[in-house]
């Protein structure tokens, strides 16, 4: 878990849209994301100036290592040249037995109140 102090964040402009020919650069990823405007700090600091491209190939064009991108297939490319891939898999399910558990207990305390 990661907490943004949104008083210390600095914004920082997009920077010019790349526009190169046979590539196909979607968007920034910030752009099509829809959020409360209460944390558009924190949304423009985690998305920064990441593009989204279309694919690998494109990725290659634009030049690895020249901007922050991640593909439609979830290949992520970062300024420093590293490139990750792979899945994301829930792990929700290891935390819901707590949180069903501490509600039930608070269930339990609200009956005893009740009563």
């Amino acid at each position: 878990m990661s907490f943004i102090p949104l008083n210390r964040i600095k914004e920082q402009p997009l920077p010019p849209f790349p526009r190169t020919r046979g590539v196909v650069v979607i968007d920034y990823a910030v752009n099509p994301v829809e959020y409360d405007k209460k944390f558009e700090k924190a949304i423009r600091f985690v998305f920064g100036d990441t593009l989204v491209v279309e694919n690998f190939d494109s990725a290659k064009v634009l030049g690895i290592g020249n901007y922050r991108m991640v593909s439609l297939d979830g290949e992520l490319f970062e300024k420093t040249g590293v490139i990750s891939e792979g899945h994301w898999e829930s792990r929700a399910s290891l935390g819901k037995s707590f949180y069903e558990e501490k509600t039930e207990q608070l269930e339990e305390v609200l009956e005893g109140m009740s009563s």
